[in-house]
């Protein structure tokens, strides 16, 4: 696959991770707005659905800014600091845009504070958490855990299956390669 097609599917997962948390959170404050204030519940839901589509261009443009500064250094390399500091500048820029098309007449001064609270916190949270189950993920899939997991849930054949197509799969592209 070549390496720009692989960036543009790395964003578009970055951005998919980003809405789903996005949503959640916007979600959990929202079902507090919902029990104890005069919030509806179709209200929480609506609200929920469009921070995960903002969360999404959120996510989708942290990833492109993480692919210029990064510059192919590994998740283990990468400070979380940076990456919550990054997404926190990619919600600021997101409150900026959406203000400077008019939404700044549009909010009062509280709204104005709750959103930049939350698409700061949304892009700052968003990147430390998908930074932190790379990492995890990565560290799961050197150590072998995967396979692990998978001869306890499917049976050992099933692990030995997956090893067998990836070294398939290794000799294939040695053989393309030559």
């Amino acid at each position: 696959m070549p390496r720009w097609l692989r960036l543009i599917r790395g964003m578009i997962g970055t951005g998919l991770a980003f809405a789903v948390g996005g949503a959640a959170i916007v979600g959990t404050i929202g079902l507090g707005f919902w029990m104890f204030g005069d919030a509806s519940l179709f209200g929480v839901a609506g609200v929920a659905a469009r921070s995960a589509v903002l969360s999404f261009g959120i996510g989708v443009v942290f990833s492109g800014a993480l692919a210029l500064l990064a510059r192919g250094r590994s998740f283990e390399k990468l400070s979380v600091k940076a990456f919550a500091a990054l997404g926190g500048a990619v919600g600021l820029a997101a409150w900026t845009a959406m203000g400077l098309n008019g939404a700044f007449s549009a909010w009062s001064l509280d709204t104005a504070l709750v959103n930049l609270a939350l698409l700061t916190g949304i892009g700052a949270g968003s990147a430390a958490a998908t930074l932190l189950v790379a990492r995890r993920a990565r560290s799961a899939h050197r150590t072998g855990k995967v396979t692990e997991r998978l001869d306890a849930v499917y049976g050992a054949e099933a692990g030995r299956a997956d090893d067998t197509a990836r070294s398939a799969a290794k000799q294939t592209v040695r053989r393309a390669d030559w």
